[in-house]
């Protein structure tokens, strides 16, 4: 039950992206939630491990940081201002197909049939997502698709880069770090890229919003994935994550009354065979 509540805070966090970008900018979303949700994550781990980790992991660590939270959010918060929350979920959701084609191509393991042939199929089902069916891409939520497409491909990588942490740091510790890394990296730039003032004007339900986007679905919705990992494994525990779209896909209908078109079913049926696919 815990990780099926992860899987809807993840998917009900897209339709709340979207309410914070018709009040805030994507820059002051992301500094409002990042250095706050990683200093609650670190005192989290504070409080139920210890934060102690090998000098020279610090460079892999900073690695993380830059992919999974400095340029990632970058791609995610732009991504979400053009395009549609039920696509950015499908869209985010190939995350594993790049992440077995970037281990592959950096040989932390051999691709078989079965993975190249999911990540054709993957590709298939994203080219689906996008073009909504038609053979010509069109449409302003082209660059949102893409950009969401990218943090995708970063997410991947931000994976691949903390598979030898795994060895030596638990789950908990690994995001920990890499978000606090990623969120010190955005410290030096925010005399530039932080309005603050545009958080005196933000309306109560959007400081709701904000709330909910970085202690429930950043610090309490990580925390509780790791305890389902811990509990019953990798495997079966990711196998929740693929509800997440679902969830996003619902609560954008009932909340943002976007609609699911054919194309968007077709490509997200195709996505989640693909993966499958990949992971045998």
């Amino acid at each position: 039950m815990l990780l099926l509540l992860v899987a809807g805070i993840w998917g009900l966090n897209y339709a709340a992206m979207k309410f914070l970008l018709a009040e805030l900018s994507p820059l002051t979303i992301v500094y409002a939630r990042f250095p706050p949700g990683s200093a609650l994550l670190f005192l989290l781990l504070f409080f139920v491990e210890d934060v102690k980790i090998q000098r020279g992991d610090l460079p892999r660590f900073f690695l993380l940081g830059a992919t999974g939270v400095s340029v990632y959010q970058f791609f995610f918060i732009y991504g979400m201002r053009f395009t549609s929350a039920t696509n950015a979920a499908i869209l985010l959701s190939t995350a594993p197909i790049f992440g077995t084609l970037v281990s592959g191509l950096a040989r932390y393991e051999r691709l078989t049939v079965r993975q190249v042939a999911g990540t054709v199929i993957g590709f298939i089902g994203v080219f689906v997502t996008i073009s909504r069916g038609h053979l010509a891409w069109t449409g302003g939520s082209l660059q949102g698709d893409l950009l969401i497409l990218g943090a995708s491909v970063l997410w991947a990588l931000y994976t691949v880069l903390a598979r030898p942490l795994f060895a030596r740091y638990s789950p908990l510790k690994v995001t920990t770090y890499g978000m606090a890394v990623g969120s010190l990296m955005l410290v030096p730039f925010a005399p530039f890229l932080f309005n603050a003032a545009e958080l005196t004007l933000l309306s109560l339900p959007g400081w709701g919003w904000l709330i909910f986007a970085t202690v429930l679905a950043f610090v309490v919705a990580f925390y509780l994935f790791y305890r389902g990992v811990a509990s019953m494994g990798a495997p079966k525990a990711m196998l929740y994550l693929y509800m997440v779209p679902l969830f996003a896909a619902f609560f954008a209908y009932w909340l943002l009354h976007e609609g699911l078109s054919p194309a968007q079913g077709a490509g997200a049926l195709i996505v989640f065979l693909a993966i499958a696919t990949v992971r045998g």
